[in-house]
């Protein structure tokens, strides 16, 4: 399956093993049935792991020049600091966001991101951000 690490250069050397990838999946992919299946067994990976999945109709390329621009901020002081925006806890305060919100515009752009957010009361739960009301 095609895939690319969102960092490049010395953070990727460094980071790689835990840096944010790229992945576009495939239907017919046995990996692919395994992340979107929840059960007891081990290789049912759904809500195992933090991560998002996109929709989109947009290239891999292009995928991977939009989320790049989101790995790093800078901080009040000017300090380069890595923005983990596809783990579950970003994505929850994004999805609180509202819609017109330039951050949420920005991030979301044309696709559909889907993550596995359990709560409690629903630990099936699943949320999205998209830039249309569909």
């Amino acid at each position: 399956m095609e895939h690319r690490c969102l960092f490049k250069g010395a953070a990727f050397e460094t980071l790689k093993n835990v840096a944010p990838w790229l992945v576009r999946l495939d239907e017919d992919n046995k990996l692919t049935r395994s992340l979107f299946t929840q059960s007891d067994a081990c290789w049912h990976l759904w809500g195992r792991f933090s991560g998002m999945f996109i929709r989109t109709s947009a290239g891999f390329d292009d995928v991977w020049r939009h989320f790049r621009k989101f790995t790093q901020m800078r901080d009040e002081k000017g300090q380069v600091l890595y923005l983990r925006f596809w783990d579950r806890a970003v994505l929850n305060v994004a999805r609180r966001a509202r819609r017109e919100d330039a951050l949420y515009q920005a991030l979301v752009g044309d696709m559909q991101i889907i993550w596995h957010s359990p709560e409690p009361d629903h630990p099936h739960r699943f949320w999205h951000l998209s830039s249309s009301y569909s």
